[in-house]
C-alpha cells in the first residue's frame, strides 16, 4: 500500500504475486488475510490468479485503510507475539512433565560446550518468562477477542466517518452551486425590472398622486418597478428605512447606513455616473458617500442604472472605493436639497446637454466637415480649354517667273479676306485661318483619315496649301521638310507625328498654355474638326459666359439660353442658326433625355446646324 502511494502511476506496484513464498508466509498464512486485501481495494485477476489495484481505484479510500491498518497493528502484533509465547511454553511444559529423567554427571559431563551453552540460555529464558496458569490464558484469549472487535468497530467507524465527511462536502458545494443560481436569476429579475434613465428621471419629479396613478396603469400592462412608489404608509421611504438585506446593511436610523457597495473602477474627477459592484438597497434619493476619511465626498442619487449623482465628484476615486447609502433625505432641509439637485440635474442634463450642448456640436462638426469639402472642390484641378486665332499672313506675295505653277496669296485686309492661288485652284479664306479652314487644310494632308499627319504627309502632298504655307511674308520658300518641323508634334511609338490638336497651336500663338497643350483629351477627338467657325465660337463663348472657375459643365438649360443670347441674324452672317425655336427644341430634344449636364465636347458635337 505503501508503494501505491508513494507511486501511484506506476503499474507495477499494483500487482501483488499470489505465489510469492513471502505473500504465502505473510498474508495467506493468516485466515481473513487475503479478505483483508479485498476489502482494501484489491481485485483477483482470473488469468494470471495475482492481486490486482485497479486504475480507479481510489487512493484516498486506500490511504484510509492503510491507515486503520497501522492504528490496529501494533496491538495485534503485540497479542500475536504473546499467544504464540503462551502456547510455547505450554508445549515446553508438556515435554517436562513427559520426561522426568535426571540426567547423571557423566552425561553432562559429555556434553559438548555449545549443548551447554544452549541449555544456559533456555533456563535463563524459562526462568525470565513466567508460566501461566489456564485461568490467565483464558483470560488472555477475551482480551485479544475484544481488542480484535474494538479494532473492527473503530475500522468501520472510521469508513462511515469518512464516507459521512466527503458526503457533507458535496452537499456544501451543491448548496453554493444553488445559492449562485438562484442569486444570478435575482440579479435577472432586477435587471428586467431596471427603467431607461431618462425615464427614471421623469418619474421621480412627479408628484406624489401622478406617481401612484402611473404606477397602477404600469402594473396594468405588467410594468413593476420601485420608480413608481411613493412615500408613507407601506411605500419607498418606510422600506429605505426597513432593515436591508444587503451585505453590510443595517437599520435605516439617522447616522446609520442604510446599504453599501464598493466602486467597480477607478473615476476621475468631474465623473457624475459611477459604475459599482451592486445596486441592492440603493434607491433615488438616497445620499451616498463615496470614499473615506479626508476624499469622501457626498451626493444625492437622482437616478438609477448606476449611480447617477446630481453633481459630478470634486475628487478621483480609485476601484474598490466604499459607497455607502445614509437613506432618503428626512426633513425639510434635505428634502429641499434634493428637490433642488433634481432640477439642476434635470436642467443639466435633458435641456441643455440633450437639447443645446449636442445639437450644437453636430452642428459644429458637419460644418467643418461641409467647409472641408467646400475647400478641396475649389482646389481641384480643371482643365479649361481657350480657342483662339491671329491672322497668319498680312501682305500681297507676287507670283513667280512660272506663272501656270506658281503659287501666289493676296491678302485683302479691307475685307478680312486672303485669297490664295495655286495653278488652275483659287481659295479665298478668312483671314487668320479660321477652323473650318484649318480643318481642310488638314484633311488635305491627312488624305488617310489617320487622325494625324507624319512628315511622309507633308512630302508627298500635292494639296494648294502647301505652297501658301511654304511663303511666308514675302521670305524664301521654306522647304516641306521645314514646314513639318515647325509644327508641334507628339512622340509616339517612336516616331513624331502632329494631331489635329498640334496642327491648330501652330496658328494660335496668343492661345493660354493649357489651350495649347497638345496632350489635352480632346485634342484627338474628330468632333472638333467638323465645326464652322460660327460653331467654334457659340460653343466656346456659351462656357466662357456661364462657367466659374470652379465648373466644367452647364445644364441643359443654360446651354440653350447661352446659344440664343449669341445667336446673330441669319441674313447679316449665313453660319448662325436659322430660328431661336429650332435652336431650343434641337438641343433640348438630343441633350435632355440623356443627361442633365453637358460639357464642351459634348456641346460641340451636338450643336444644330445652320439651315
Amino acid at each position: 500500500m505503501t508503494n501505491i502511494l508513494a507511486s501511484p502511476e506506476d503499474t507495477n506496484l499494483r500487482v501483488i504475486n499470489t505465489s510469492n513464498l513471502n505473500f504465502q508466509r505473510r498474508i495467506a498464512a493468516f485466515e481473513g488475510g487475503i479478505d483483508l486485501l479485498l476489502a482494501c481495494g484489491f481485485r483477483s485477476d482470473t488469468e494470471s490468479g495475482a492481486l490486482v489495484f485497479p486504475p480507479d481505484g481510489d487512493l484516498r479510500y486506500l490511504k484510509a485503510r492503510k491507515l486503520e491498518l497501522e492504528t490496529g497493528l501494533k496491538m495485534l502484533q503485540r497479542f500475536a507475539h504473546h499467544e504464540a509465547t503462551v502456547k510455547e511454553n505450554l508445549r515446553r511444559k508438556d515435554d517436562r512433565s513427559k520426561s522426568p529423567k535426571k540426567k547423571s554427571k557423566k552425561d553432562s559431563r559429555s556434553k559438548s560446550p555449545k549443548k551447554e551453552k544452549k541449555e544456559k540460555e533456555d533456563k535463563s529464558r524459562r526462568g525470565k518468562s513466567k508460566e501461566p496458569d489456564a485461568t490467565s490464558s483464558s483470560v488472555t484469549n477475551n482480551d485479544m477477542k475484544k481488542a480484535l472487535i474494538e479494532a473492527k468497530l473503530k475500522m468501520e467507524k472510521n469508513v462511515q466517518d469518512i464516507k459521512a465527511a466527503s458526503t457533507a462536502k458535496i452537499r456544501e458545494i451543491e448548496r453554493k452551486n444553488e445559492g449562485l443560481a438562484k442569486e444570478v436569476q435575482d440579479l435577472y429579475t432586477k435587471l428586467d425590472k431596471t427603467i431607461p434613465r431618462r425615464d427614471a428621471s421623469t418619474i421621480s419629479r412627479m408628484k406624489a398622486d401622478d406617481k401612484k396613478a402611473s404606477g397602477k396603469a404600469a402594473a396594468t400592462f405588467g410594468l413593476t418597478t420601485s420608480a413608481f412608489k411613493t412615500k408613507g404608509p407601506g411605500g419607498a421611504a418606510n422600506r429605505a428605512t426597513s432593515p436591508s438585506t444587503g451585505k453590510g446593511s443595517s437599520r435605516g436610523k439617522k447616522g446609520k447606513t442604510v446599504a453599501s457597495t464598493t466602486l467597480k473602477k477607478h473615476v476621475e474627477p468631474g465623473t457624475a455616473v459611477l459604475q459599482v459592484d451592486t445596486m441592492e438597497g440603493f434607491e433615488v434619493g438616497h445620499r451616498i458617500r463615496i470614499g473615506d476619511k479626508k476624499n469622501a465626498e457626498e451626493r444625492w442619487v437622482v437616478a438609477l442604472g448606476s449611480l447617477i449623482l446630481s453633481e459630478p465628484l470634486k475628487n478621483g476615486h480609485m476601484a474598490g472605493a466604499n459607497i455607502v447609502s445614509l437613506g432618503p433625505a428626512s426633513g425639510d432641509v434635505q428634502t429641499k436639497s434634493f428637490e433642488r439637485a433634481c432640477v439642476m440635474h434635470f436642467i443639466t442634463s435633458d435641456i441643455i446637454q440633450n437639447l443645446l450642448v449636442l445639437p450644437a456640436i453636430n452642428q459644429g462638426e458637419k460644418i467643418l466637415t461641409d467647409r472641408k469639402a467646400q475647400r478641396k472642390f475649389e482646389k481641384r484641378k480643371v482643365d479649361k480649354h481657350i480657342v483662339s486665332s491671329t491672322p497668319a499672313f498680312c501682305q500681297t506675295v507676287g507670283a513667280g517667273d512660272e506663272k501656270n505653277t506658281a503659287s501666289s496669296i493676296t491678302s485683302v485686309n479691307s475685307v478680312g479676306k486672303v485669297i490664295v492661288k495655286s495653278e488652275d485652284t483659287l481659295v479665298t479664306l478668312n483671314e487668320g485661318f479660321g477652323f473650318s479652314q484649318l480643318n481642310m487644310m488638314f484633311d488635305s494632308f491627312d488624305l488617310q483619315q489617320k487622325g494625324y499627319i507624319v512628315e511622309d504627309d507633308i512630302s508627298s502632298s500635292l494639296s494648294p496649301y502647301l505652297s501658301a504655307l511654304c511663303i511666308d511674308g514675302g521670305t524664301e520658300p521654306s522647304t516641306k521638310l521645314e514646314l513639318f518641323r515647325s509644327f508641334p508634334k507628339t512622340e509616339e511609338d517612336g516616331k513624331s507625328v502632329v494631331y489635329w490638336r498640334n496642327f491648330v497651336s501652330f496658328f494660335r500663338q496668343t492661345a493660354l498654355p493649357s489651350g495649347a497643350d497638345p496632350t489635352s483629351a480632346w485634342a484627338k477627338e474628330l468632333w472638333a474638326r467638323g465645326l464652322s467657325d460660327s460653331d467654334v465660337v457659340c460653343v466656346v463663348r456659351a462656357f466662357a459666359l456661364y462657367l466659374s472657375p470652379s465648373a466644367e459643365s452647364l445644364s441643359v438649360e443654360e446651354a440653350v439660353s447661352s446659344m440664343l443670347e449669341l445667336s446673330v441674324d441669319f441674313n447679316s452672317n449665313p453660319d448662325a442658326p436659322c430660328t431661336e425655336e429650332l435652336t431650343q427644341t434641337t438641343l433640348t430634344t438630343v441633350l435632355a433625355g440623356k443627361t442633365t449636364r453637358v460639357k464642351l465636347p459634348c456641346c460641340g458635337r451636338k450643336r444644330p446646324r445652320p439651315c
